[in-house]
């Protein structure tokens, strides 16, 4: 708790406010703003400053006012990263945001309070910046900017945007509105970020802006930063907008608007036409003409903002404006318009890169499945810790064990040295034990990402532990923006039978709640991708309608997949054989009847093309054991375990190559050094090694000039491989026959 300026505490209120003050070389201006947090009328619950990467000592400056924490950030993320930082250490019910250039009026966390206890359903509340001084032209130009675009919020106190100096949000609302993606496209910069947020709120709960809810905004007087500023704010808000983050808001208005934007336009025209009339004298009159009606536009679109400026004399520390004032505001004006020019085309252009290199991403990675004697596709089981105990569970053993396996469990820096030296590695799919049980997840697949050129990753997760995979996939998103994701949800029944299958109590609704928490997420991230996974087998083949039709109505995901259980330890089980052709049957159907109910995108057509052929694969597998083709594991997939031993596949677990450690991280030196490829050819090729695992057929049809055709009629005419579009048929649970 922080003292008041007599060194007592003032009174606690009952909703628990948090602040949170980013920072970034602020040591000469943050000293007020923890000054006057101390002197509130009514205290905050706590203060928290995170120091964005500083190098002025601003964290020492306020490690030295009482109870105030300090977040560290090794290195400048931004005002957006910092932000969400200090919110993840906050105690509050309600966080209050203010910048280190701020001095939050007396009254702040009181009326901040006020509104909150006074309306449950208010989500957020957000207020004015006021200018004390202005010492400078610029000064003065940047007080008058932000008050008249703060009047003009005053106008529409339940639809304007909240500025991150002056705003407080429910910690709930935070949590469960915010997408993420202003650290994306906003990192280390302090601009739109705010704007992004304000509106995901928004577009959840309530918001108010309260004109009397009041900052005071320190001076900004250089005029190097101003155009530095004025660019970067056109910049993020065009590629705010090519990325649909900012949608139809009225910041525009705020600054003006298109009026005050044209009548800077008209400015500039006044000295052109000008300089023509005195360039060509024979045809000065129509120029002069040109740069009087310029100039009169000028004055007439401009009115309302100088009739503000005129009044503002009458506010609060609002002053007189000088003749030559008022022409330097002009002149400001139309300098602030052409740096919002600049930064729309240099905006464009950033956006426009983007594209081009997510294009190139995508086309390499494609062309990296047939580049000859390089892996393309890891399957890693990233840890063996797992909140449940599924009977079924292939590496239970090392599940049930999971804190001695943990100490020989592949380090954050072991995987980065791994994945150095793996080069291009486009497609990864992670398992367990539960993926999200590990901490670092988001760090490990970062690595992927980032040394290995890493673009699709799959991971299953039993969705019980929803704070972790909803946190999890956020942060995933966030570090690899070009990744296309996809989280599987198992389920296996409903309700009570669930929970009995996985050994949760309360697994079932955990993993519904963060299956809605996702679909929520995947509105905000096209690269996102939801599907559910469900066992078809005797145990729950009079389910398997019900268990579809209430996941449908649950959650809106993007695919269901089902899948024949496998018998550990054997290549091809026999168990489930007599199902093969009712499982095929039952898929076929309702995938049409999915692709029927929402039609594929690029992506999920590639998945569905490839899984469709699967589908037939699998039945040829398990009911005659067929050969169908050669398998290419070693060569073109592998398999990772948590303690760095390598195996062919998830299938041949028992038959470890070797432990990365041994080979110093690098595949490939390994891959020499025990000589991987005469493992392929005696252990499968020679061996016509066949399996069941449905993970192994979209690997190997790739090299399979046989079965391109297939894969190209199942994607560009994927009803062509679907059964008709009518409920699949119930299979009872002794039937041997097709249903």
């Amino acid at each position: 708790m922080m003292l008041d300026a007599t060194g007592a505490a003032p009174e606690l209120i009952m909703t628990k406010i948090s602040v949170v003050i980013p920072t970034f070389n602020s040591a000469t201006s943050l000293g007020a703003t923890l000054a006057a947090l101390a002197c509130q009328t009514v205290a905050p619950y706590e203060v928290i400053v995170v120091d964005d990467g500083s190098t002025d000592g601003s964290g020492d400056v306020a490690r030295s006012f009482a109870g105030v924490r300090v977040v560290g950030r090794a290195q400048q993320g931004g005002a957006g990263i910092a932000r969400v930082d200090g919110v993840r250490a906050a105690k509050g019910d309600i966080i209050a945001f203010t910048d280190s250039d701020c001095v939050p009026q007396p009254e702040w966390i009181e009326r901040l309070s006020g509104h909150f206890e006074a309306d449950p359903k208010l989500g957020a509340v957000g207020g004015r910046y006021v200018h004390r001084e202005a010492p400078t032209l610029v000064a003065l130009f940047g007080k008058l900017e932000e008050e008249f675009g703060h009047d003009f919020f005053s106008s529409m106190p339940h639809s304007s945007a909240l500025t991150g100096g002056n705003m407080a949000v429910r910690k709930q609302i935070w949590d469960a509105a915010r997408s993420g993606r202003e650290l994306i496209h906003f990192a280390r910069v302090a601009s739109t970020e705010d704007t992004v947020v304000a509106n995901e709120i928004r577009a959840m709960s309530p918001t108010l802006f309260d004109p009397d809810l009041i900052v005071y905004h320190q001076p900004k007087n250089d005029l190097p930063q101003f155009i530095r500023r004025n660019i970067t704010r056109a910049t993020t808000r065009v590629i705010g907008r090519c990325h649909g983050l900012v949608g139809q808001d009225n910041v525009f208005g705020f600054f003006g608007g298109w009026r005050l934007f044209w009548s800077t336009v008209a400015l500039w025209a006044v000295p052109l036409l000008l300089i023509a009339a005195f360039a060509v004298p024979s045809v000065a009159a129509p120029f002069i003409g040109g740069a009087v009606v310029a100039g009169v536009l000028h004055f007439n679109l401009a009115a309302k903002f100088f009739v503000y400026i005129r009044a503002n004399k009458n506010a609060p520390y609002g002053r007189s404006i000088a003749l030559a004032e008022n022409l330097g505001i002009r002149v400001l004006l139309s300098l602030r318009s052409a740096c919002w020019v600049l930064g729309t085309f240099r905006g464009f252009g950033i956006w426009f890169a983007e594209r081009v290199g997510q294009l190139v991403d995508v086309v390499l990675s494609v062309l990296h499945f047939w580049r000859p004697g390089r892996i393309s596709k890891l399957f890693y089981f990233v840890t063996s810790k797992c909140n449940a105990r599924c009977s079924f569970c292939f590496n239970l053993e090392n599940v049930v064990n999971w804190r001695e396996r943990q100490k020989v469990e592949l380090s954050l820096d072991e995987v980065r040295k791994l994945t150095t030296n793996f080069q291009r590695l486009p497609y990864l799919t992670m398992s367990g034990g539960e993926p999200f049980a590990r901490l670092d997840v988001a760090e490990v697949i970062e690595a992927f990402y980032k040394n290995c050129h890493t673009r699709w990753v799959t991971i299953p997760t039993n969705g019980a532990l929803t704070k972790r995979v909803v946190e999890g996939v956020r942060d995933i998103l966030v570090r690899c923006p070009r990744l296309f994701l996809t989280i599987q949800f198992s389920v296996d029944s409903l309700h009570g039978d669930h929970d009995k299958s996985r050994k949760i109590s309360g697994g079932f609704e955990a993993m519904l709640a963060t299956g809605r928490a996702l679909s929520t997420l995947r509105r905000y991230y096209p690269n996102l991708r939801v599907q559910v996974n469900t066992p078809y087998d005797t145990f729950n083949l009079d389910k398997v309608d019900s268990i579809r039709s209430f996941m449908r109505k649950e959650i809106d995901f993007d695919q269901h997949f089902f899948y024949l259980f496998r018998q550990d330890g054997v290549l091809i089980s026999d168990d489930n054989a007599h199902l093969a052709d009712d499982f095929v049957d039952f898929i076929s159907r309702n995938d049409a009847e999915e692709l029927a109910r929402k039609p594929d995108g690029l992506w999920a057509r590639a998945v569905r093309a490839l899984q469709s052929v699967t589908y037939e694969d699998t039945r040829r597998i398990k009911k005659f054991k067929e050969f169908i083709r050669p398998c290419v594991a070693t060569q073109k997939f592998v398999t990772l375990y948590d303690d760095g031993t390598f195996a062919p596949c998830e299938v041949l677990a028992a038959r470890p190559m070797a432990n990365i450690r041994d080979h110093d991280f690098d595949y490939y030196r390994m891959k020499r050094a025990i000589d991987i490829d005469a493992i392929h050819r005696t252990e499968i090729v020679d061996t016509k090694c066949n399996c069941e695992w449905m993970c192994a057929p979209p690997m190997n049809m790739l090299y399979d000039g046989k079965s391109w055709a297939k894969i190209a009629r199942n994607f560009f005419f994927p009803s062509s491989s679907m059964g008709a579009q009518a409920p699949a048929k119930r299979v009872t649970r002794d039937s041997n026959s097709a249903a």
